[in-house]
C-alpha cells in the first residue's frame, strides 16, 4: 500500500467537487479548474473539461469516497 498521507481536504476549496472518471481516475473540479493528484500534490490538468456524471464511468464522490478511490488508483499506478 502506497503512502497517500499528503492528500488533505484543505488542498481544495469548500466548494470543490470530487469525481472518479472512467471508473479509475480521481479528479477534482475546484475554482473552475480541473485538478489531478500527483506525487507532489495537486496538479492543474491539461484537460480543463469539467467531469460530467452523464458520461459512462464518471461519478461524483464525497471526500471520503474520493480518498478511497485515490488510494486504489495510487496503489494501481504507483
Amino acid at each position: 500500500m502506497s503512502d497517500t498521507s499528503f492528500l488533505s481536504r484543505h488542498m481544495f476549496s469548500p466548494k470543490a467537487k470530487f469525481y472518479v472518471v472512467d471508473n479509475l481516475y480521481p479528479e477534482v473540479w475546484d475554482e473552475e479548474q480541473l485538478w489531478v493528484i500527483g506525487p507532489n500534490g495537486k496538479i492543474l490538468s491539461k484537460d480543463q473539461t469539467k467531469p460530467m456524471t452523464m458520461d459512462v464511468g464518471t461519478f461524483e464522490l464525497t471526500w471520503e469516497q474520493f480518498c478511497g478511490q485515490f488510494q486504489e488508483y495510487w496503489d494501481t499506478m504507483f
